[in-house]
């Protein structure tokens, strides 16, 4: 019972750090249509835009990693195991983003 409540509490750590995300990234994208940097009239940037994704991955991943699961006494609980793999799975995705978009031109 204590592994599927811990379940449970990943299931919501992953939604609410999906969430706030998502709201970084919003907020980042309209303080730069306000600036002027980004336009619907110019041409898209595909580059930029998949470093963009790259980074909001690492931060999902990151954002993750910082409410971190109560340990048990063998640190072998599927819930441990779990946090663990999705946020190296998150990070390790992002970077990949952000070394393909840093790239994409060269």
């Amino acid at each position: 019972m204590i592994a599927a409540n811990q379940l449970k509490e990943i299931r919501r750590v992953l939604l609410r750090s999906f969430l706030l995300t998502l709201l970084i990234a919003a907020v980042a994208l309209t303080v730069l249509v306000a600036t002027g940097n980004v336009n619907t009239a110019l041409p898209p940037d595909y580059g930029k835009s998949i470093t963009a994704a790259g980074v909001a991955t690492a931060a999902w991943g990151s954002l993750i990693q910082l409410r971190p699961v109560e340990p048990t006494f063998r640190r072998n609980f599927l819930h441990e195991v779990a946090q663990g793999f999705i946020v190296k799975a998150l990070v390790g995705l992002g970077l990949l983003f952000s070394a393909v978009g840093a790239l994409w031109w060269q």
